[in-house]
């Protein structure tokens, strides 16, 4: 870890014993995780230049390499999953990405108010939702108010699976709910292509809701 303008470089033998039960064990050291080359306050620095910017950059920034900026910032998850306290979230928020190439989708979900992320799953299918679900009891879930979601159809049939009263607590996206209408009416407009008198133009009184009986 760098001290002020020069470079420092911490060397240490941290000591290994042999157990008989348990094998050869390194002692734990007060500067650094159990396994890691980093010290704390690298790891720190690594966590604070990750959320500001690329991994690339954090790279030629700090002279580590992707592996070791990946390693940092799982251990640094995993303290804070381990220092999080479970409490009744009231309004959740389900979502999914995809990598650029959008082969593989993670499902994420994540405290509306506070966007906190409270689950990831690899995949968008219906098991991968229901595992988070399955991890608190039926009081814990009771106290769930909305989950926001898109209309993705494995995600809505976790949700009513596992959430009583669902269909009163879902509240779809309003830009996945606005995509799809835009979807419905261009199709309702190429049906009625051939007869263009009545539907030319048409997509923005549909979208507006405007009354168009008056046109017909």
């Amino acid at each position: 870890m760098d001290t002020c303008t020069y470079p420092a470089i911490h060397v240490a033998q941290v000591p290994r014993i042999q157990c008989s039960e348990h094998g050869v064990k390194t002692v734990r050291v007060p500067w650094a995780d159990l396994g890691s080359r980093y010290t704390h306050g690298f790891e720190e620095d690594v966590i604070g230049w990750s959320k500001e910017a690329s991994i690339l950059a954090v790279s030629r920034q700090l002279g580590i390499g992707w592996k070791g900026i990946a390693g940092i910032i799982h251990r640094a998850v995993g303290r804070g999953l381990e220092r999080r306290i479970e409490r009744v979230v009231a309004n959740v928020y389900v979502d999914d990405v995809s990598d650029s190439k959008g082969y593989k989708y993670h499902t994420i979900v994540s405290g509306a108010d506070t966007g906190t992320v409270l689950y990831e799953g690899i995949g968008r299918d219906k098991p991968v939702l229901a595992r988070w679900f399955v991890q608190f009891s039926p009081a814990w879930l009771d106290g769930i108010r909305s989950v926001s979601m898109d209309m993705w159809p494995a995600c809505f049939r976790a949700i009513q699976d596992d959430l009583l009263n669902a269909e009163l607590r879902i509240c779809f996206d309003r830009f996945d709910v606005a995509k799809r209408l835009g979807k419905a009416v261009d199709k309702v407009r190429s049906r009625g292509f051939r007869n263009r008198d009545r539907f030319v133009d048409t997509i923005y009184f549909h979208l507006g809701g405007f009354d168009l009986s008056s046109r017909f």
